[in-house]
């Protein structure tokens, strides 16, 4: 699981610092600050792994298009100098009788539960003139592993001379190399920018090549990062598709959801009797119910109290109907008919509920189109996912929402909602540097304690513009 990351020279940061991903991290600030630009960085590598396995970053897919790689870089840079750079943090569990072969004088453990491995990466990725085509490459790679305050094994790579030089070192990792004669290594391949097998020099007169695949100490939370980003990563962009009377059916059998939310109708459909876990509320016990039953309660949540269901003309197009409010005959309009709100709001609640436990959720702006009322409601309802193994990241200008998880971690009596909550506030870049992030500390009363300058200012200097307007009216 992705713990924290941090970036450096990426579009508007010259350095992130390290930012922790809690199940819910807000990111708040002025437009053109930078704030997309946390959330592009985990799209880029996303698209990246849904491409060729040779490319090791995809300046051209899905989510993101670049015309050259210095359009990334912090402070437009010419192309040979133009380099970016990833740091995560990944959490993955290690059985404790595997412990031992990584880690020397390891602590006692309690319990009969996993021991956590934290492994460190980090990529460079960097331009290179090759000789079919320029493009970016992973020019540095490195995983260290830690367990609590031990260092175990690491593992380096870098490309020079036209492959990937690499050196590895640690407990058992040696030891496992050094049982093919003392044979050196001579470069490593692998998919898009993760490595995998290690190919060593040949042996003696022989051509042939020993390909050794990367030691599970690496290859654990390589995976496991791959998975989430590839598999478990879900985005919903902040322009979503305006309401439709009727949505054209795609042919992807395996279409998701839509960055804009397009396929909404067709996945709700396809998976409207599909059994989830859905909780109710900030700390129920999750309840199995239908895709469609568990809509339809949030719906009701969040505020909007006509029934929906969806409907499908030989899954050729479908209709999101809604129930009209008095009707006894239960006469039903489409989604184009029920206000705008509704239409933004759907696609949030089908791709928050449809995705598992420990998913990785983006969105922008999500409340656009929303009344105040519910943008603070949809912070509950995205709050119950976090508490329920979701992970969620907003980016958000609603003081309406931000306020609402505040008021959630002061009504805690338990004082858990307070670490589960970031809220990161993004400073611009002003002459010549980079954005900067400033996490925000909330107290168990939900006190920010440390309010920056031009942080949800707005509502405060109304109420005060209005109040000296009306003095000086009155000659006061």
């Amino acid at each position: 699981m992705i713990k924290k990351l941090r970036l450096f020279n990426f579009k508007a940061f010259e350095d992130t610092g390290s930012l922790d991903l809690r199940p819910i991290t807000v990111l708040a600030g002025p437009n053109s600050g930078g704030k997309s630009s946390v959330l592009q960085s985990l799209l880029l590598l996303k698209q990246t792994l849904a491409g060729r396995p040779e490319i090791n970053l995809n300046l051209d897919g899905q989510y993101l298009q670049f015309s050259d790689f210095s359009e990334l870089v912090f402070g437009r840079p010419s192309l040979s100098k133009s380099a970016i750079t990833y740091q995560f943090l990944i959490e993955s569990p290690m059985p404790r009788e595997y412990v031992p072969r990584y880690f020397s004088n390891p602590p006692p453990f309690d319990g009969d539960e996993d021991a956590t491995l934290r492994s460190d990466i980090e990529m460079t990725f960097r331009y290179r003139r090759q000789e079919l085509r320029d493009s970016a490459i992973l020019d540095q790679f490195k995983i260290e592993s830690r367990l609590g305050e031990l260092r175990g094994p690491f593992f380096r790579a870098s490309y020079r001379d036209g492959r990937y030089k690499a050196s590895m070192a640690g407990k058992n990792v040696r030891r496992r190399l050094a049982s093919f004669k003392g044979q050196r290594i001579d470069t490593v391949h692998g998919r898009h920018f993760l490595p995998q097998f290690l190919v060593l020099e040949a042996d003696g007169d022989s051509d042939y090549r020993q390909h050794l695949t990367l030691d599970a100490i690496f290859r654990n939370p390589l995976n496991r990062l791959r998975e989430e980003l590839e598999v478990q990563l879900g985005y919903l962009g902040p322009l979503r598709q305006r309401p439709q009377r009727a949505y054209l059916h795609s042919g992807n059998p395996t279409i998701d959801i839509g960055e804009s939310g397009e396929y909404a109708a067709q996945v709700l459909w396809r998976e409207r009797n599909r059994k989830i876990s859905y909780s109710t509320g900030i700390g129920e016990d999750p309840q199995e119910t239908t895709l469609l039953e568990a809509v339809n309660d949030a719906f009701a949540r969040i505020g909007m109290l006509q029934p929906v269901t969806v409907k499908s003309e030989r899954s050729v197009m479908y209709q999101i109907l809604f129930l009209l409010e008095g009707s006894r005959t239960k006469q039903t309009t489409t989604i184009a008919d029920v206000g705008f709100g509704v239409s933004q709001l759907l696609p949030i609640l089908v791709i928050g509920l449809r995705l598992g436990k420990e998913s990785l959720l983006m969105l922008e702006q999500p409340e656009i189109h929303l009344h105040p009322r519910l943008q603070a409601n949809l912070a509950d309802f995205l709050l119950t996912l976090a508490t329920n193994g979701r992970r969620i990241i907003i980016e958000t200008h609603s003081d309406h929402f931000i306020n609402r998880l505040r008021r959630r971690i002061a009504e805690d009596s338990t004082n858990q909602l307070q670490d589960s909550v970031s809220i990161l506030f993004v400073n611009p870049p002003v002459e010549g540097r980079g954005a900067k992030v400033e996490p925000l500390q909330i107290d168990k009363y939900g006190v920010i304690r440390n309010w920056p300058p031009g942080f949800l200012p707005e509502a405060a200097d109304e109420a005060q513009a209005i109040f000296l307007a009306g003095m000086n009216k009155r000659g006061l």
